[in-house]
């Protein structure tokens, strides 16, 4: 599906949003109900949503809704592009507290999807804590838009996160060289990177 784009009210949640446009009860023909409910919703860095969404029928099942969102300051100043698990999206940082309102499922693309975001949730708390000193080799190279391009940083502030291009040394260590950089959320997710050593002065 595409982008839906519509206005938001100032400080309206987005469960709130997403509860007034998502909830329903649907009435059949034979007399039975279909319900409908948001029961939990998630925000990541404010550009996605993980829903645990409730429908009751015949059966009760809980399933996962990812919704992208985009914002603007004109009267349509919020968009959303969702999809359900069984579509496989490729957003993995769905929270633990949703995965674990979901019901069982037999589709294959779901049970993948919960599975690699269970992994990411793993790999998260597994990862490393990073502190001021600390030398980084990364997977792929990290390209700066000043030009540089290099595999190795040091960590020099640790909150927020800030770096220096470490560069290898005869004797095996790394000393750094001038400049200090930010890097995006998705080049420290955990995999993208190993700590490979430390530097005496960061």
């Amino acid at each position: 599906m595409g982008w839906t784009w519509t206005h938001k009210e100032q400080g309206e949640s987005i469960f709130d949003f997403f509860s007034s446009r998502w909830n329903d009860e649907e009435k059949r023909e034979d007399g039975s109900v279909i319900l409908r409910k948001v029961l939990d919703c998630a925000v990541v860095r404010l550009k996605t949503a993980y829903l645990a969404y409730e429908i009751i029928s015949s059966n009760r099942e809980v399933v996962a809704c990812v919704c992208l969102l985009g914002y603007s300051k004109d009267y349509y100043n919020f968009g959303f592009k969702d999809m359900d698990e069984n579509m496989g999206p490729f957003n993995y940082d769905c929270p633990e507290r949703i995965l674990n309102l979901l019901t069982p499922t037999s589709n294959g693309l779901a049970n993948k999807w919960r599975d690699q975001c269970r992994e990411m949730l793993e790999m998260k708390k597994n990862a490393p804590k990073l502190h001021v000193g600390d030398v980084l080799e990364f997977a792929e190279p990290i390209r700066f838009t000043n030009g540089s391009v290099t595999r190795h940083l040091a960590v020099t502030v640790s909150r927020p996160l800030r770096f220096k291009i470490a560069h290898p040394t005869e004797n095996g260590g790394f000393e750094t060289s001038y400049g200090r950089f930010r890097l995006n959320r998705k080049s420290l997710e955990p995999g993208c990177f190993t700590v490979v050593g430390r530097v005496q002065e960061a």
